[in-house]
């Protein structure tokens, strides 16, 4: 199984996932494994859903990934696909990529090139 951290993601899981990464149990590396099952979960709710507006879920990922931008830097430089064309055609982004981009901006005088 290739990316097992994206084909392990589950939109009815979202609520299990979010409470295991807030628990205060899991290593650094678990967590941040964790983070790209959940965003790829909230990627799969709205694909099923087609419902652009994020639910309440969505705003506590987006307050981690700004509390823990250090662990989380890859993972925001990922999702905001600063290499597509075009910035505004929603069909070469991923769902979560213009709240990503948020953080991404907040932070990017630290974050000047992506991590390797």
């Amino acid at each position: 199984m290739q990316d097992w951290e994206w084909e392990v993601a589950d939109p009815t899981r979202i609520d299990e996932f979010l409470s295991a990464y807030e628990s205060g149990e899991l290593s650094e590396d678990e967590r941040f494994v964790l983070m790209e099952t959940i965003i790829q979960s909230f990627e799969d709710l709205q694909r099923l859903e087609k419902h652009p507006d994020p639910d309440q879920r969505w705003q506590r990922v987006l307050v981690i990934l700004d509390r823990n931008i250090d662990l989380h830097a890859h993972t925001v430089w990922y999702w905001s696909l600063l290499d597509a064309a075009d910035f505004s055609d929603p069909e070469q982004q991923f769902w979560a990529t213009p709240f990503v981009r948020a953080i991404l901006a907040r932070h990017r005088t630290r974050l000047e090139k992506p991590p390797t």
